[in-house]
């Protein structure tokens, strides 16, 4: 008799990562008599998204063969006397 057992197992494993940044622009102004001052802030924002993701596929292949063979090796035994003659 031949058995023969294949699995497949497969793992998928997703990370994301995000990261975001942000800068921020403010503008003012200052105005006096003699003096006008401006300052002047820049703001940015920035996000990225990094997604990976990773796919394991591992096969078990088993092959049970079930030998049968010898089970006659017993019957063909040589000897014996062929039993009493009695009376």
């Amino acid at each position: 008799m031949l058995i023969i057992f294949i699995i497949t197992i497969t793992t998928t494993t997703t990370t994301t990562t995000t990261t975001t940044t942000t800068t921020t622009t403010t503008t003012t102004t200052t105005t006096t008599a003699a003096t006008t001052t401006t300052t002047t802030t820049t703001t940015t924002t920035t996000t990225t998204t990094t997604t990976t993701t990773t796919t394991t596929t591992t096969t078990i292949y088993n092959n049970n063969k079930n030998n049968n063979n010898n089970s006659n090796s017993n019957n063909n035994s040589v000897g014996g006397d062929g039993g009493s003659g009695g009376r």
